[in-house]
């Protein structure tokens, strides 16, 4: 898997393995500090904002530079990019900034699609919601969140917190990536506090007040758990949640503040940002301790975390540039000028246009993570951890110790028992009592040796049934996806053209009242 991070002016990715974190390529596009970092739905493309107002588009890949986005502004203080957000399909981007407006990008076009007004204040997060992306949510520097359409451009509906607590910056937005919990939205807030929301309704269904004692950066929703949210703070806390249960399940304490978090698609492999420029990574069913740490940034905050997708079946087809340099991770070539063309033929020799890559799937042997399997402890408030000098060196994989996990997510192991026909008699007070103490100790042994075979063999053939169940179960699961992708890519095509159609209708629309008012 892939894992990509902003710190100060630079975006790097990383290979993500079991046995270590590989860097794989930096991005300096921006000269500027980057504020939001994404994958695509596919993971072959990148984004990142920065301060300056830029959204750059590269291939991770091979490190060409796609494309390049301009923010729009008459006021220099108020084009910075605070977060970005891709839509299901990648088709459309959408980015909020210091202005208040929160402006959806059409990848195909490199235009302005639409431009949502939504307050006076910073937008700090966006992102889509709805089970089609029919919404486009933004929280705000001023404490409210707001709800968009993304057709009609109307505020929907805003979600404010009681009054009774205060008006709290949002730092940080998300909306479920589960499958069936698109209508959920995470937010954290500048008091330490984290919010659950229905989207739907507006609802607030879950409220932990105050969980950090600083404030509360980030957080993450589970993409295999319904319930499962974390959250970060400045206090050097990850606190994980049950958002059904509405209590807390677990925390972990870090030396160092945190700035952000990322759950990878597979539910087990956690990934946390530090002000002081390190990403320790975890496996939530392992021992508390990181897997591994790497220094990404001397001087900078890890700003922004993302993991790339499990799997890339889904075409790009729709993300050619216009009209843009084609530039390198390390270099920047202002003299050559592609076309739209151009960049389509470049996709196609990275196989990224007409061919879908095999996906395979690895069946993890836990169950899928559940609030009734999540260990729970009393939690200790903690003072603020003021952030350390950070040193120059590079961390070193930290060493495992198998005790406490972070979330137990295993079954319980079962035991087998020989059978009693074969040492019932070994174990019979009558014969027992006619054999000599040597005999004794001889049957004794004879008895385990013959207990421990049978149950090395009924464990070889549980093994090999798994085995062949978790191919069986692959094999579905990857037709699934295949038919899933497909109707998927038909119902994404329909919606472009209802999108493109309505478009046109509303101009049409206002030509017409133009047309009648001006006779």
């Amino acid at each position: 898997m892939l894992l990509c991070c902003a710190a100060g002016s630079t975006v790097k990715t990383f290979e993500v393995t079991l046995e270590s974190i590989i860097p794989q390529r930096t991005f300096n596009s921006h000269n500027a500090d980057i504020t939001s970092v994404q994958y695509n739905h596919n993971g072959r493309i990148l984004a990142s904002s920065s301060v300056n107002g830029r959204i750059c588009l590269h291939v991770p890949s091979s490190g060409e530079k796609l494309s390049e986005l301009f923010y729009p502004t008459d006021a220099p203080d108020q084009q910075q990019v605070n977060a970005l957000q891709f839509s299901s399909g990648s088709r459309f981007l959408a980015s909020g900034g210091d202005n208040g407006f929160v402006r959806l990008w059409d990848l195909k076009t490199q235009e302005i699609m639409q431009t949502y007004n939504i307050s006076s204040s910073a937008i700090t997060s966006v992102a889509f919601g709805g089970y089609k992306d029919e919404c486009i949510v933004g929280g705000t520097a001023s404490g409210a969140i707001y709800i968009c359409d993304v057709q009609t451009a109307e505020i929907v509906r805003s979600l404010t917190v009681d009054p009774t607590h205060g008006m709290h910056q949002v730092m940080a937005i998300q909306t479920s990536p589960h499958p069936m919990a698109r209508h959920v939205l995470g937010s954290t807030y500048m008091d330490g506090s984290v919010r659950v929301w229905n989207l739907a309704t507006g609802q607030l269904t879950a409220e932990f007040v105050r969980q950090h004692e600083a404030p509360a950066t980030s957080l993450t929703l589970s993409s295999v758990s319904k319930v499962l949210l974390a959250s970060g703070g400045f206090d050097g806390r990850v606190i994980f949640y049950d958002t059904v249960q509405r209590k807390n399940l677990r925390s972990l304490d870090l030396e160092q503040p945190i700035s952000s978090l990322a759950l990878c698609a597979d539910g087990k492999t956690f990934a946390v940002g530090t002000t002081t420029g390190e990403i320790h990574l975890y496996d939530l069913r392992g021992a508390i301790s990181p897997l591994f740490s790497t220094l990404v940034h001397e001087t900078f905050a890890v700003q922004s975390l993302h993991f790339s997708p499990l799997a890339s079946d889904v075409n790009v087809g729709s993300i050619p540039a216009k009209n843009i340099p084609a530039e390198s991770a390390h270099h920047t070539s202002t003299a050559e000028t592609i076309n739209n063309g151009d960049v389509v033929t470049k996709l196609k020799k990275i196989d990224r246009l007409t061919s879908k890559s095999h996906v395979s799937y690895e069946l993890s042997s836990s169950p899928t993570l559940d609030s009734t399997r999540l260990v729970t402890r009393t939690m200790e408030p903690s003072g603020i951890v003021p952030p350390r000098t950070q040193s120059k060196r590079l961390l070193t994989p930290a060493t495992q110790n198998p005790p406490q996990p972070i979330l137990n997510m295993s079954s319980k192991t079962s035991t087998t028992h020989a059978s009693t026909d074969e040492i019932g008699l070994f174990s019979s007070p009558t014969y027992r009592q006619t054999l000599k103490p040597a005999e004794h100790a001889k049957n004794d042994v004879d008895a385990m040796t013959c207990s421990s075979q049978q149950a090395d063999l009924t464990n070889l053939s549980m093994r090999a049934e798994i085995q062949h169940l978790r191919e069986e179960i692959n094999l579905r699961h990857q037709k699934d996806i295949e038919q899933l992708s497909t109707m998927f890519e038909t119902l994404m095509d329909q919606y472009d053209a209802v999108v493109e159609e309505n478009r046109s209708l509303r101009q049409e629309n206002e030509w017409l009242k133009a047309h009648i008012s001006a006779s």
